[in-house]
């Protein structure tokens, strides 16, 4: 006889489009090191706020720095390379 079974999960992605004034503050935070960030924040807001989510909150530090830090130093170099341009033509 065969045995059927089966377990239903949900899963959230979210997409999130940000300003790169946005992205350089977050950026800025989340260079700071998460274990540091979450002793702070424990001890002036409390764990009842992060406590639960503290696995997420080292994940999105870690990728969040590894993924937008590229991103940034583009916008640097094509800026830099636009304003040269715009020197050189005047």
């Amino acid at each position: 006889m065969a045995i059927i079974w089966g377990r239903p999960t949900v899963k959230l992605n979210l997409a999130i489009e940000l300003s790169e004034e946005e992205v350089r503050a977050l950026y800025e935070i989340t260079r700071y090191d998460v274990e540091s960030f979450l002793k702070v924040f424990y001890e002036k807001m409390g764990k009842a706020y992060l406590e639960k989510y503290q696995t997420g909150v080292r994940t999105f530090f870690n990728s969040f720095t590894r993924e937008a830090g590229p991103w940034l130093t583009k916008a640097d170099e094509a800026r830099e390379v636009f304003n040269k341009e715009s020197k050189n033509a005047s």
